[in-house]
C-alpha cells in the first residue's frame, strides 16, 4: 500500500489501524526443540524459515510456519574480524565443538590470515569470551607465542561483542529463508554473505560501547 500509494508509512499505518487491522508475525508451531545457548560462535541451521510480518484483520489469526526439524543439520561458524575487515573463519562439521586444539589451530590461521599491517605490528588484541576452550593453559601459551593479548569480555554480554550484536546478526538475516543440504552450502552462503558486505560494514564500534557501559554504571544498554 505504502509504495502503491506513495503515501508516508505513518498514514499507512494509521489507516490499517482504523481498519482494524495489526501486525503480526508468522506463527511458530513447537515441532522442534530450541537451539542450544550460543557462546563466542554462530550456529548456521541447514533450514532458516523466513517469518514475515503481516496485516491482518484482528479477528484473524497469523498463518503458522513450522519449526525447523528436531533433527536439522547445522554447523558452528568461528569468525575472526576487526574494523578492517574479517581475518579468518571455520565453518566445523556438524557435531563438533570447539576445543582448545581447535580453537589454538584457529589462533593460528588467523594470525596468518591478518592484514600485513597488522602482522608488521607484531601484536595482535583479541577480545573472546569465558568459554573455557579460550582460556585454558595451552590457549594461554599460544597467545603468548603468537603476540596476542586478551581483552577482558563480561560473560553474558552479547551485547559488547561485535561478532554477536554486528556480524552475526548480519549473517543471519542473509541466510533467513535459505535452506542447505551441507556443509559446502553453508560456507558457500558465508562467502557470499561476506562478499556483499561493503567496507564501511565493518566498523569500530566497540570503544564506544565500552565507554557507554562506563557512563551507565554497567547498568542495561537497550540499543
Amino acid at each position: 500500500m505504502e509504495r502503491t500509494t506513495s503515501a508516508p508509512r505513518s498514514t499507512t499505518h494509521d489507516i490499517l489501524r482504523r481498519r482494524r487491522f495489526r501486525a503480526a508475525i508468522l506463527a511458530i508451531i513447537p515441532h522442534t526443540l530450541t537451539e542450544s545457548e550460543r557462546q563466542d560462535e554462530k550456529r548456521v541451521p541447514y533450514d532458516n524459515p523466513y517469518r514475515k510480518l503481516q496485516w491482518l484483520p484482528i479477528v484473524i489469526r497469523p498463518e503458522a510456519v513450522a519449526k525447523r526439524g528436531e533433527h536439522v543439520g547445522k554447523n558452528t561458524i568461528s569468525f575472526f574480524l576487526c574494523s578492517a575487515g574479517f581475518f579468518y573463519y571455520e565453518i566445523l562439521p556438524e557435531g563438533t565443538a570447539v576445543t582448545v586444539r581447535v580453537f589454538c589451530e584457529q589462533l593460528r590461521e588467523m594470525v596468518s590470515g591478518a592484514p600485513v599491517s597488522h602482522r608488521m605490528q607484531g601484536k595482535f588484541l583479541i577480545l573472546m569470551s569465558h568459554a573455557r576452550p579460550h582460556h585454558a593453559r595451552a590457549t594461554a601459551e599460544e597467545l603468548e607465542r603468537l603476540g596476542i593479548t586478551w581483552l577482558p569480555h563480561p560473560p553474558y554480554s552479547p551485547d559488547l561483542s561485535p561478532c554477536d550484536y554486528h556480524a552475526f546478526r548480519s549473517l543471519e538475516a542473509y541466510t533467513k529463508g535459505k535452506k542447505f543440504n551441507n556443509r559446502q552450502e553453508v560456507k558457500h552462503a558465508v562467502d557470499e554473505w561476506i562478499a556483499s558486505r561493503p567496507s564501511s560494514f565493518w566498523i569500530s564500534a566497540l570503544p564506544s560501547r565500552w565507554r557507554d557501559v562506563v557512563a551507565k554504571e554497567g547498568h542495561y544498554l537497550d540499543y
